[in-house]
């Protein structure tokens, strides 16, 4: 019995590193930056940098098989859903919010709150905010105190100290994409998050 469990697992973790073995020409697995994204994506120079730009390179290291290109064309958040197709704010005044945000959903069910999402990006709606068009601005951690920095704005705004809402993020995978290139992808995040690189990434980006 024993002889035969091992030559179980011997089995199941020569399957899994035989996934990892890529032969023929890489897979081009096409991603788009989206726009007012920090810190998964991050423009640095004429480079992209971020959160989820390491992830990419480490599956790519992973699975040589599998290449991610497009990561330097930027595209507002509605037009990339349409490619691949909390608790209660007790306050009076306008919650700004970004257009195409996925909060915005989650807010409108959350109480009467008088939600603005006509501005794009989180520059334009720390201005409206700080031009008293609205009282609060609703925006995710990590990334805000990158927003406000860069509009020098650190001594203008004060950030509160509450949670209102945890999310879990995802990689979307446009319905184009074959099954075995899906598995692939899922394998090595399963890999990463295993060997703790997917936490060591979030550490690396959380206090940006």
């Amino acid at each position: 019995m024993a002889m035969r469990f091992r030559a179980l697992i011997f089995a199941v973790l020569w399957i899994l590193s035989a996934a990892m073995v890529w032969a023929g020409p890489p897979v081009a697995i096409r991603v788009t930056a989206p726009v007012d994204s920090e810190p998964k994506f991050v423009l640095q120079g004429t480079a992209v940098a971020g959160s989820c730009i390491d992830i990419f390179r480490a599956i790519e290291r992973l699975d040589p098989g599998l290449k991610f290109v497009g990561d330097r064309q930027w595209m507002p958040l509605k037009r990339i859903e349409a490619l691949i197709a909390g608790r209660k704010l007790e306050a009076d005044g306008v919650v700004l919010v970004n257009a195409g945000s996925g909060a915005i959903a989650a807010l409108k069910t959350a109480g009467n709150l008088k939600l603005d999402s006509t501005a794009n990006t989180s520059a334009q709606n720390i201005d409206k905010l700080l031009a008293g068009r609205g009282r609060f601005f609703y925006y995710r951690i990590p990334g805000l105190d990158a927003e406000i920095r860069k509009g020098g704005h650190g001594r203008q705004v004060r950030l509160l100290p509450a949670v209102f809402d945890t999310q879990v993020f995802y990689m979307v995978l446009g319905r184009h994409l074959d099954q075995e290139t899906e598995g692939r992808i899922a394998l090595a995040l399963s890999r990463l998050d295993e060997h703790g690189d997917l936490k060591q990434i979030a550490e690396k980006w959380s206090a940006y």
